[in-house]
């Protein structure tokens, strides 16, 4: 037993000796992600990823053989991107969500929205913002 015991310990001297010196940077281990919330699409063929630009949730989505974006979805105001899914290989849901200065977490009031990977086909589906008798008060999102 004390044979293998010498043996690790040379192991991991001789580890921690080839190892640089360096120091790492502090930030290395301190900074935020860029990237959360990372799905692929069923296929393979969109990566979508949420980012905050601007202090808060905005979602993009990339083609996987070039990581360019495609589209990005980004709304006004205290609005954010909330949890999503990849319905299909085209098509994403989204639910919105809100931030309220004072509070720890932002609220969600059932909204949802779908939009297809390349930005086309948006549709408010569900939510307190839908289509009324008298027109409707969808808000779209800033897309760039």
């Amino acid at each position: 037993m004390s044979r293998l015991i010498i043996v690790i310990s040379c192991l991991l001297l001789s580890f921690t000796t080839n190892a640089k010196s360096e120091l790492l940077d502090i930030q290395n281990f301190s900074k935020a992600s860029e990237f959360t919330g990372v799905k692929i699409s069923p296929t393979g063929k969109y990566l979508a990823v949420i980012t905050q630009p601007e202090g808060k949730n905005a979602l993009m989505i990339l083609d996987t053989d070039t990581f360019k974006v495609l589209h990005a979805i980004h709304f006004p105001g205290n609005a954010q991107v909330g949890n999503y899914y990849w319905v299909n290989e085209e098509r994403i849901v989204l639910a919105k969500e809100y931030l309220k200065g004072w509070k720890d977490h932002p609220e969600y009031h059932g909204e949802l929205l779908g939009v297809n990977a390349d930005g086309s086909q948006w549709k408010y589906l569900v939510g307190y913002q839908g289509e009324r008798q008298t027109g409707t008060r969808i808000k779209k999102a800033t897309l760039y």
